[in-house]
């Protein structure tokens, strides 16, 4: 029975683990949302929680170690209340900046933002970890330090609250349901924590406290509270608009909203559906001007935004069938629930056929051909529309193409004058579709047409077959006219602009791995937002794959001469504390680095590849920690003696080639999710693997609190590499670059690591450096 107490206070630490996990992602849920969908920022998230989650962490260390278990409970009793109010604050936080909804917010902005709404949650759950190593410790072993075992009963429960959470999202809770039952976990975890310290003699009224606390939280869950939360946040993000409806999907969030003469669907915060879209010439242009470069387009492909008014465009036309499929299926559910005449109406027609499924995945598993396919999904300037203007994609969509069948696609342009920014968006996309097919026909004006297609009769379609097919199909439009024909179709125009993006030098095509159509979209966005953030963007575009690895190999050069002079020195004593610091230390930022942009890349390639990282993201994180978790119990077991530092470098070393191969890996291992798990462990455990190595190289070197300074220096390296990856190395370089520039990095702490272990042979022994 005498553990019984201590046992207790592990379960409690398990209980933190699921929320954490659970509060993690329904937080970068939420703030993707705030942010447009742009999956970049998950970066500066979760830049910011490593940053919360360490002051947390630290400030515990302040308490009075006389008042651990006071202190303890304390903690969990906060993180109920911050749980909600971390939520309510990521909810409101348009408003709070005086942002508004349709508009973009700046990096400053993210990342100010984000920090304010992440800092209750984290903060606390940062302080209920340390205050929980602490109170076990003196429960179990007088003093003893078993943080180790708090660790993994905290992983454990990141496991269970990661797979909790992927079947709740799958049934689409509010999110400030999920915070109401998550509050009641947590004070769950009060209950446990109370139980087992009140047989240390402390009060009984915080076992009273935790039951209650339990109680309001578990009655909450039912109550109107969470209604009214859920009401008056939406009114605060959408500022004052008519909220119909909300819910989260498989994919994203979805929002429906009212104005006196439309309805608007709106998705991960941006324009999705406009019903009825006021939009009339991308409508028409872009159903109208592609159907009528086809001589008799019998069954057609739409991809994405058709109800609200392209629907019905196409439905115009003679046709046999239209298969309509959205980028979210629910998408399809929400226009329904509109009840909108128009809706209704597009849907009724007998030769549609609506397909909840995603487009990518349809295309690459049907075995219908089609004569046309429309992409309507809107601009790439996210991962999740992107993954739907790469090269990949344009190859499945090349297979499902009759002979003269034809891709139709639409890009914002101008009829006056492209900027710099737009240029490089359609110059990409012009070189990404010359990459799939053989000829590709553009339309210019303030709405780009694209057309691709393996028969060259596509670009022996002139203004007069145009107008003779408009005329026998007896199209009622109001915008596509004969003359307005004329105009997109003059050759005089099409030469002048094909000028201008024909030279494709200096432009990169479009991949899964490599989402260029995405950095030059926000490109054109910041152009017109942020000036100044555009500026910088545009000087680090500059510096390709091989300019970045210079940098770094500038720095591997200075750091290799250093520890050269430093040999040759000869210096009997000091100088292998010294090596040895100094390349342990360069190996642990560095680690910390790698281990974030693995666990970045791997969501970022999961997107990319599937369309679904809101559902996988919690397991994703938690089975990379999990790795870590496991990696670090194992070097623990043999993290002393005079093969540390070279068991240490091995490590480095196969963390550099897991960075090299990752991006063939994934592209490899697409068709299964099961592969990205499997590599989410793996780099978790070679992440953590290297911690007590490390600690106990930087003990023998004499450095006191080894441990501290480790785990210091990992969440500097962590937090670096959040904020690089995410904000610059991905959008600039692609995935697979990123994986190699960082893969450079870490040859240079490999190196460090080998030349400390040569240089400090003969000197290294258990515990110390003689």
């Amino acid at each position: 029975m005498k553990g019984h107490p201590a046992a207790f206070v592990l379960a409690a630490a398990a209980v933190i683990g699921v929320v954490g996990i659970v509060i993690q992602v329904l937080l970068t849920r939420e703030l993707l949302v705030v942010f447009q969908g742009n999956e970049f920022t998950i970066g500066i998230v979760m830049a910011n929680w490593l940053l919360l989650e360490a002051a947390g962490a630290l400030s515990a260390r302040f308490g009075r170690s006389s008042r651990t278990h006071q202190w303890f409970l304390l903690a969990l009793a906060l993180s109920v209340l911050s749980l909600p109010l971390s939520l309510y604050l990521a909810r409101s936080l348009r408003w709070f900046l005086g942002v508004g909804p349709a508009l973009s917010l700046d990096l400053g902005q993210m990342a100010v933002g984000s920090f304010l709404a992440l800092a209750p949650a984290c903060i606390t759950h940062g302080a209920c970890f340390t205050f929980a190593c602490r109170a076990y410790n003196r429960l179990a072993a007088g003093g003893k330090e078993l943080a180790g075992r708090v660790y993994v009963w905290e992983t454990v429960g990141t496991l269970v609250g990661a797979v909790l959470l992927t079947g709740v999202l799958a049934l689409r809770w509010p999110a400030f349901t999920i915070t109401a039952w998550l509050a009641a976990t947590a004070a769950a975890a009060v209950v446990l924590a109370a139980f087992a310290l009140v047989s240390t003699g402390l009060r009984r009224r915080w076992l009273a406290v935790g039951l209650v606390l339990l109680l309001m939280a578990v009655a909450a869950v039912p109550g109107s509270w969470v209604a009214r939360l859920q009401e008056q946040t939406l009114a605060l993000h959408w500022q004052g608009r008519d909220v119909l409806f909300h819910e989260d999907s498989y994919y994203g969030s979805i929002t429906a909203m009212e104005t006196r003469e439309q309805q608007m669907i709106y998705y991960d915060g941006s324009p999705s559906l406009i019903i009825p879209d006021p939009d009339l010439e991308r409508l028409e242009t872009t159903a109208h001007v592609s159907l009528l470069f086809h001589q008799e387009p019998r069954d057609i492909l739409l991809v994405s935004g058709g109800a609200g008014g392209m629907l019905q465009e196409i439905q115009k036309h003679p046709m046999d069938t239209l298969d309509y499929v959205e980028l979210d299926p629910a998408l399809l559910t929400a226009a329904a629930r509109l009840d909108a005449p128009l809706v209704r109406q597009e849907l009724d027609d007998p030769r549609l056929r609506t397909i909840p499924k995603d487009g990518r995945l349809f295309v690459s598993s049907t075995d219908r051909v089609y004569d046309a396919v429309i992409l309507h999904v809107g601009e790439p300037s996210t991962l999740q529309t992107n993954r739907l203007y790469t090269q990949e994609f344009f190859s499945q969509i090349k297979e499902r193409l009759r002979p003269g069948g034809l891709l139709a696609l639409t890009l914002p342009g101008s009829s006056s004058h492209l900027g710099h920014e737009l240029l490089r968006l359609n110059r990409s996309m012009y070189r990404t579709l010359d990459s799939v097919f053989s000829h590709v026909r553009i339309l210019p004006g303030d709405i780009n047409v694209y057309l691709a297609s393996s028969d060259h009769g596509l670009h022996g379609v002139g203004p007069d077959e145009m107008t003779a097919r408009l005329r026998e199909r007896d199209l009622e439009t109001v915008l596509v006219t004969e003359s307005y024909l004329d105009y997109r179709l003059d050759d005089d125009r099409w030469s002048r602009f094909q000028d201008k993006i024909s030279d494709v030098s200096g432009t990169r095509a479009n991949t899964d791995f490599n989402p260029a159509a995405v950095y030059y979209t926000l490109g054109h966005w910041g152009a017109m937002f942020s000036p100044q953030l555009q500026r910088i963007m545009s000087a680090l575009d500059a510096m390709g794959m091989y300019q970045w690895l210079a940098v770094f190999s500038f720095l591997l050069a200075a750091a290799v001469l250093w520890l050269w002079v430093q040999r040759r020195g000869g210096k009997p004593k000091g100088v292998q504390h010294w090596t040895i610091y100094g390349a342990v230390a360069c190996a642990v930022i560095t680690t910390g680095m790698a281990g974030m942009v693995l666990d970045l890349v791997i969501l970022f390639a999961f997107q990319s590849l599937h369309g679904y990282v809101y559902q996988a993201m919690a397991l994703l994180i938690a089975l990379f920690m999990a790795g870590a978790a496991v990696g670090a119990w194992w070097s623990g077991r043999t993290a002393e003696g005079k093969q540390t530092i070279g068991r240490l470098a091995a490590v480095d070393v196969l963390l550099v080639a897991m960075l090299a191969v990752l991006p063939q890996y994934l592209r490899l291992a697409a068709a299964s999710p099961v592969f990205f798990m499997a590599a989410s462990v793996a780099a978790g455990a070679l992440t953590g693997a290297q911690f007590p190595f490390a600690a106990s190289c930087l003990h023998a070197s004499g450095r006191p609190s080894a441990g501290g300074l480790a785990y210091g220096l990992d969440l500097a390296g962590g937090w670096a590499g959040a904020l690089i990856s995410a904000v610059f190395l991905v959008p600039l370089l692609g995935i697979a670059h990123t994986a190699w520039v960082i893969a450079g990095v870490k040859v240079l702490s490999s190196l460090l690591l080998i030349g400390a272990a040569v240089s400090t042979a003969g000197h290294f022994s258990k515990g110390t450096i003689r």
